[in-house]
């Protein structure tokens, strides 16, 4: 019997782990892209446009945060300053405009739920290695 748990625990695990990183595709990453990136990204930053020092374009750099500290607390979601500016309660992001509620909501599951991210590595961290001449 503990054998059998053994060989079954880690699949009820990965299962669990594949519906959140599932959740965080569909319903996380695809917010992020189209209203996040442009001004929290990697190429944000190359192109001189980065806001706050933050980045959100992988788990490390989320994890890190910007100017402003932390963005997430994970699980939970009301310590959290990225739902704060989702909400428009201090910060208001993104500047064009009050996501609507539904999206919020799935953002602040997803901070619940301990903000669980695919993405790994921290290679968008590095900087852009230039030669000056």
């Amino acid at each position: 019997m503990v054998i059998l748990l053994a060989k079954i625990s880690p699949a009820i695990a990965f299962a669990a782990d594949s519906s959140e990183f599932d959740f965080f595709e569909q319903k996380i990453r695809p917010v992020l892209v189209e209203h996040c990136y442009s001004c929290h990204s990697v190429g944000a930053r190359d192109s001189k446009k980065l806001q706050g020092a933050l980045l959100l374009d992988s788990a490390h750099a989320i994890s890190i945060g910007g100017e402003s500290g932390a963005v997430l607390v994970k699980g939970k979601s009301a310590e959290s300053l990225l739902i704060k500016a989702m909400m428009y309660d201090g910060i208001e992001m993104p500047p064009a405009g009050k996501l609507p509620d539904d999206v919020i909501a799935n953002f602040t599951k997803w901070i619940e739920m301990g903000a669980p991210d695919p993405r790994v590595g921290d290679s968008n961290l590095a900087p852009k290695r230039q030669i000056n001449i």
